[in-house]
């Protein structure tokens, strides 16, 4: 019948056979298309993927900008007012940072003892409130809660023997990430290479009331400032929070616990309610029903006498049932949206055993060490470095040449017997270095040969041999209590 239809259509007019066959080639290459996308069941248009908006191509720069300053302001709040989001900062903090990631040279120098005593002295902060580790903390918790940090160089002049060199944390609300033009994109500015040659930041915070509103600008060298943020896109200019993936189930699960709460405390309400008939109640108490009291109250152990005519109703309280089983899986949604394990974000180790806490450990030791080596220490720490050689050489301290070490906390063990065991074997093994291994504990391997030749220094003058001295066979180590007289 189309056939007939069709001829019929070309012979009386031929204008209109055409379009119909153009119409019918533009939908066979159309489901043609489909088809190829449909290979992609992400790249699917259908029921599934109705209402789904996507915003994918638009630029790094162009995202952020629109939610930097809600994102940032609603995981302060988080960070505030709720423990998950407070928890999540700290636990990040703690062990990414900890006591702080300790500088270190070869050899022991005069130099070395310089930089050491400013890292540990407040001196090194503008603010006199932190000393470099706690300059560390503040900055990546900053950047964790808020998405970015600021550490500023101040040159200042120092007294007599100090080293000339101050730094000071400033929040990212400082950079203002409405100011775009020219070479200029959210506050930093970029020479024709696409090198950043400085940062234009507010004289006061924005949220300063007491400053009120300020709209004028200081321009910072780029060499002066360390812009710490975590960088997901390329061409990405801006940090964004740590919290964005999981801010609204942090928020709903807020929620849904304080709701959990008030129907617990409802549950817990042993409530009778007594009817009585107005005439019966009116006759019985000699006054009039609606002057009587709309409450009574409960208490435990007492037997209540109903007088004849009264109809007593208990309340049934809501179900409080499967918080558990919804608790554990958000929880652990949360957690690895943020990185961190599960046992890390809640403190729950009841599920745990040295198998599993050793694996999730190993899972967010990586995130832990990644940071460290792609963020921290090369944006940070190692540009604070620089500064610090810099500024000693004004002091005739140092020459140019020298190498600071960066070394992280003390990483706890989760077995020391089985742990110390494997490190003992990797150094044997030859797979790995004794300063490395000292290392991977958080101390610092000249540190330790010095304290350990202290030791047996000390041992060899009081004529001392203990058997954690390698030097010695068997025989010839000497206790204590050899020595002690028996009574």
């Amino acid at each position: 019948m189309s056939t007939f239809i069709d001829k019929a259509i070309e012979l009386f007019a031929p204008v209109t056979a055409v379009r119909r066959a153009q119409a019918r080639m533009e939908l066979e290459a159309a489901n043609k298309a489909r088809d190829v996308f449909a290979r992609y069941e992400g790249a699917s248009r259908g029921r599934r993927t109705r209402g789904w908006t996507t915003v994918s191509s638009n630029d790094a720069n162009a995202e952020i900008k629109r939610g930097i300053e809600i994102i940032r302001n609603r995981a302060r709040d988080l960070a505030r007012n709720t423990w998950i989001g407070r928890r999540a900062v700290d636990v990040l903090t703690t062990n990414t940072v900890g006591t702080g990631i300790r500088m270190s040279m070869d050899g022991e120098s005069e130099l070395e003892r310089h930089l050491k005593k400013w890292a540990r002295s407040t001196r090194c902060s503008v603010d006199r409130m932190h000393n470099l580790y706690g300059i560390q903390a503040l900055a990546y918790a900053a950047m964790v809660e808020s998405g970015e940090a600021l550490v500023i160089r101040v040159r200042q002049r120092a007294k007599p023997g100090e080293i000339p060199l101050k730094l000071k944390v400033l929040e990212g609300d400082y950079l203002d990430h409405e100011l775009t033009e020219g070479n200029i994109v959210q506050g930093v500015e970029y020479n024709a290479h696409g090198e950043r040659v400085a940062y234009h930041l507010h004289r006061d915070h924005p949220g300063d009331l007491e400053a009120g509103y300020n709209t004028s600008h200081i321009r910072v060298p780029a060499d002066d400032v360390i812009h710490l943020f975590r960088v997901l896109r390329p061409g990405q200019v801006r940090g964004i929070s740590d919290l964005a993936p999981v801010i609204i189930k942090i928020r709903d699960w807020d929620s849904f616990e304080d709701a959990q709460l008030v129907r617990q405390q409802i549950a817990a309400c042993y409530t009778a309610f007594v009817r009585t008939p107005s005439d019966v109640l009116g006759g019985m108490m000699g006054t009039d029903p609606e002057e009587m009291p709309l409450v009574t109250s409960m208490e435990p152990g007492l037997v209540q006498l109903l007088q004849p005519g009264e109809d007593v109703t208990f309340g049934t309280p809501p179900d409080v049932g499967g918080y558990k089983d919804f608790a554990d899986v958000t929880l652990h949604e949360i957690a690895a949206g943020l990185g961190i394990s599960y046992e890390a974000l809640t403190g729950d180790l009841r599920g745990a055993n040295f198998s599993s806490a050793r694996m999730g450990w190993i899972e967010f030791r990586n995130k832990i060490d990644a940071d460290r080596a792609l963020i921290l220490e090369p944006r940070m720490l190692e540009t604070i470095g620089e500064w610090l050689l810099e500024a000693a050489a004004t002091m005739g301290l140092a020459r140019g040449d020298e190498m600071i070490r960066w070394t992280p906390p003390r990483r706890q063990m989760i077995d020391p017997i089985r742990e110390t065991e494997a490190l003992i074997n990797a150094v044997r093994g030859g797979v790995s270095s004794r300063q490395s291994e000292i290392r991977s504990l958080g101390r610092d391997p000249d540190e330790v040969m010095r304290e350990i030749k202290a030791d047996n220094d000390i041992a060899d003058e009081m004529g001392f041999v203990f058997s954690s001295d390698a030097r010695a066979d068997e025989s010839q180590v000497r206790l204590y209590r050899d020595d002690t007289p028996s009574e």
